[in-house]
């Protein structure tokens, strides 16, 4: 069964259903949101459930690093669109 995580601003008429995936499967978390709402919200969320540090994690969509004042609608993203959420790995 696939959990759904709901931001609390969707206020909308319209919804989607956006999955964030990680590194590993179960990084993977999907999120009901307003196409409306900034990916920043999503963006933290994810970030504070996996356990990856924010300012060191990267979002892209179709291959493209997004914004996190972007919006679904910015972005036109569909319901069951995928964003990958890739940690930048420093040291030697």
């Amino acid at each position: 069964m696939t959990k759904i995580k709901g931001l609390s601003r969707v206020k909308e008429e319209d919804p989607i259903v956006v999955k964030v995936q990680g590194q590993t499967q179960a990084n993977t978390l999907n999120y009901w949101m307003g196409r409306n709402t900034p990916l920043r919200f999503l963006m933290l969320d994810y970030c504070e459930r996996t356990g990856a540090v924010f300012e060191y994690t990267r979002f892209h969509v179709d291959g493209l690093r997004i914004s996190s004042t972007k919006t679904p609608h910015d972005l036109e993203m569909e319901d069951g669109d995928i964003i990958d959420a890739n940690s930048n790995q420093s040291g030697g």
